[in-house]
């Protein structure tokens, strides 16, 4: 009799821990929510053209909506907005410069960008140790809302500049951390290209073929911000 009980107190003991010893913890977890909505913060490095008519590097802010398609493709919008400032030039062929212009005055620009875009998650509808990285592609419009100064109404039409509205297109990666099921940290880096207008009174005083209407020119994004999944 106390042979026997000697022995279910050992299996007892050694059982579970034998079984514990053969579970592995998976660093995996599958992502339960499609849905989410974020807000994000960040910094764009402007391009220019040869006469720096476009807007300089600001800070950005905006929001984010994605959906999951399928697997470890998600749709998602972006709305950002980068107010900044640009500088204004008037033409004028005898002062010297050799980009024939005279400076103005610095001018306001509202940047306005809405954008969407495929993400495809690396790990799939799911994470890694709490980690998402991903790569997107995407395109949209991008649109400057500020007015021109009293200096560019007095300018002729064909001298004052117009960033009016562009197709914006990205390409970029970043990385999501799950603080939880439902809330997450995110970070990016985006490639943004857009094309930037040239006055025709510009291209009209430089030399032939040396200006072009418009010029693409990349915008790099960086950004992070949080977002809500449900």
């Amino acid at each position: 009799m106390i042979r026997r009980f000697i022995l279910l107190v050992l299996l007892s003991v050694l059982l579970p821990a034998a079984a514990s010893a053969q579970r592995i913890d998976s660093p995996y977890r599958f992502v339960e929510h499609g849905q989410s909505v974020g807000a994000f913060a960040g910094y764009v490095s402007t391009g220019q053209n040869p006469l720096e008519l476009g807007p300089k590097s600001a800070a950005m802010f905006g929001a984010r909506y994605s959906i999951r398609i399928s697997g470890p493709l998600k749709a998602e919008a972006t709305i950002g907005y980068m107010p900044t400032t640009r500088d204004a030039f008037a033409v004028d062929t005898l002062s010297g410069d050799e980009k024939n212009r005279a400076f103005l005055a610095e001018a306001d620009a509202e940047m306005l960008s809405a954008t969407a875009a495929l993400r495809f998650d690396i790990t799939g509808a799911r994470t890694w140790h709490r980690l998402q990285p991903f790569v997107l592609a995407g395109g949209g419009v991008v649109v400057d809302l500020a007015s021109l100064t009293e200096e560019e109404e007095d300018l002729p039409v064909d001298d004052r500049y117009d960033f009016g509205t562009s197709f914006a297109g990205e390409l970029g990666a970043g990385i999501e951390l799950y603080l939880s099921d439902r809330l997450t940290l995110r970070a990016d880096a985006r490639d943004v290209f857009w094309k930037l207008p040239t006055p025709a009174g510009f291209v009209l005083a430089a030399e032939r073929g040396e200006l072009s209407r418009s010029e693409w020119v990349s915008n790099w994004v960086m950004s992070a911000g949080i977002s809500l999944h449900f």
